[in-house]
């Protein structure tokens, strides 16, 4: 008896490892499965009114950029950048202007983001904290935190004499990001739904927030729409379809 109670035993071990080794698989084929969709097949181009996005767009699409007036509609259109022409893949883009009225959008394009470019104006310094607010958003919502969703912080018109170093609008963010999570509301609204979500911590509490403290990666890059130098977006958008 005592025998094959010890068999008994052994074969419920051997049973329960087996079902746990299942559960364990089916929760990770989730999760990948999961992380994949998320990843999103649109990289958004956001940030401030005036800051050369749709030019930025243009640029990509058509290999020129002559946009001379505040755009007042979202772009979208699916395609490779016309500076890569033997690129194969394409993916969608959208470009959503800065006008605060338009800004509810950027809630849906969020679901569909396998990258973000967001736009500053390296000559207008005086941007940089509503610049920051807008970078706070994206960078706390869930959908971008949880599922790594790439920025890319393209500083434009990097060319012009009065422009600001990558090094200092990339330090100036910080500090603006850094006195934001200690006042901001630690809850968003999805204009879209009504629905409420809770933000991702940015930073370590008790910590000045660095970049490497970011959930997700975030790159600032030099631009210049005006003279064509988009290497640092290219290079982005090539990472993302390889």
């Amino acid at each position: 008896e005592r025998e094959a109670a010890k068999m008994d035993l052994s074969m419920n071990t051997t049973i329960l490892t087996l079902v746990l080794a299942i559960a364990v698989a089916l929760v990770l084929s989730r999760l990948f499965s999961s992380k994949g969709k998320r990843g999103g097949d649109t990289i958004v181009i956001t940030g401030l009114m005036d800051t050369g996005k749709t030019t930025l767009f243009h640029h990509l699409q058509q290999g020129s950029g002559a946009v001379t007036h505040t755009s007042i509609k979202a772009n979208e259109a699916v395609f490779s950048p016309a500076q890569l022409p033997a690129a194969t893949k394409t993916i969608r883009w959208f470009d959503l202007p800065g006008h605060g009225s338009l800004k509810s959008i950027l809630d849906k394009e969020l679901d569909r983001a396998k990258g973000i470019v967001f736009v500053l104006d390296a000559t207008n310094d005086p941007q940089l904290p509503a610049a920051a607010r807008d970078l706070y958003q994206i960078l706390t919502d869930p959908r971008v935190a949880n599922a790594g969703v790439p920025v890319l912080v393209a500083c434009n018109k990097s060319g012009m004499p009065e422009a600001s170093s990558t090094q200092f609008l990339s330090e100036a963010i910080r500090g603006h990001l850094d006195r934001l999570r200690e006042t901001s509301v630690e809850t968003l609204t999805s204009i879209e739904s009504d629905r409420i979500q809770q933000r991702v911590s940015l930073g370590t509490p008790g910590e000045k927030f660095q970049w490497t403290h970011a959930p997700t990666d975030v790159q600032f890059v030099a631009i210049d729409t005006l003279g064509g130098q988009l290497d640092g977006v290219l290079a982005f958008y090539s990472r993302l379809v390889e």
